[in-house]
């Protein structure tokens, strides 16, 4: 009985060690554990590729092309040459005239996520060959960048969602002709207060809504990229004066520096609707806020661009 047991063990011993061991089956190439690593001999998965070679500054993971064939591969590799740090993108071209290659890439910071580096970057391009660092990519000028298509054998293709070369966008149709085509289909807004915003010639937006009576009405607002938090400012110098602040009735807006230009002024509440707006027609001008509810107001100053020179908080009382 104890020989079997220690004949058992021993071959429990040797089946490990045989199984366990790190078997090289060709150049670069390693078995583990019945596990596959491809430049590294400790593989943490069932198949593990660990590639320290270059492309064009980074380091890529896993090349695929076809043999005999210039300019056609599929790339998995680290989209950033910082030292210890990964961006995983594929990357891949083709050797046809004319046809774009593609990136796609993630890419978000763990201290500044607020900037505009997009989290995941599809970035269509025409490889003349000549590679990133030669000046080898273009923009593509005549293929669009981004489709969504359904296909059905023996009725073809159902196209749902298109950006062009030119950025329009196509739902239902691949050739917009717009900024926004939509066909057959509607467009929906179910907020009875949203609508559509235009600016006029003169700087001004306007939100459309509709009425019980399906007709379309305009009202005056603050323009989107007006109010944001960080609006874009006009480099007219101009000093600005409000006063009395806070007040009952009237307010005084003193102007310097403003000997013939055309500005304008708004007045927005709290909740981002427009209560007063005009033109300054003068260094010294009088803007009557006896007719706003008690509050805190944004008053804001704008050149004849619709670009906002200055804006001050102001009180009614």
């Amino acid at each position: 009985m104890k020989k079997s047991i220690l004949s058992l063990v021993l071959i429990s011993f040797m089946w490990i060690a045989v199984y366990s061991q790190v078997d090289t089956i060709s150049t670069n190439i390693f078995q583990q554990s019945g596990k596959l690593g491809i430049g590294t001999t400790n593989p943490s998965s069932n198949v593990s590729i660990v590639n320290n070679g270059l492309y064009e500054n980074y380091e890529k993971l896993l090349d695929l092309s076809i043999d005999g064939i210039p300019n056609s591969y599929i790339l998995f590799r680290n989209n950033t040459s910082l030292n210890n740090a990964f961006e995983p993108c594929i990357h891949g071209s083709n050797n046809y005239p004319e046809r774009s290659g593609l990136i796609i890439m993630g890419n978000i910071f763990k201290n500044g996520d607020n900037n505009d580096n997009a989290i995941i970057n599809i970035t269509p391009y025409v490889d003349n060959g000549l590679g990133f660092e030669n000046g080898g990519y273009d923009f593509p000028t005549n293929r669009h960048y981004f489709r969504i298509r359904g296909h059905k054998s023996g009725f073809g293709d159902k196209y749902l969602f298109e950006i062009d070369q030119n950025g329009n966008i196509g739902i239902g149709t691949k050739t917009p002709n717009a900024k926004l085509e939509v066909t057959d289909g509607d467009i929906y807004i179910s907020d009875i207060e949203k609508g559509i915003i235009m600016k006029s010639p003169d700087g001004q937006c306007w939100r459309g809504t509709l009425d019980n009576f399906g007709s379309l009405n305009f009202s005056a607002i603050e323009c989107p990229d007006l109010s944001a938090s960080a609006p874009n400012k006009s480099n007219t110098s101009i000093n600005i004066n409000v006063f009395p602040n806070p007040s009952k009735n009237i307010i005084n807006v003193d102007l310097e520096n403003v000997s013939g230009k055309k500005l304008k002024f708004s007045i927005v509440d709290a909740n981002g609707k427009l209560q007063k707006n005009g033109v300054i027609k003068s260094e010294t001008y009088q803007i009557d806020i006896s007719d706003l509810s008690n509050g805190l107001y944004t008053l804001s100053i704008y050149d004849k661009k619709g670009i906002i020179i200055d804006s001050k908080q102001i009180i009614k009382n």
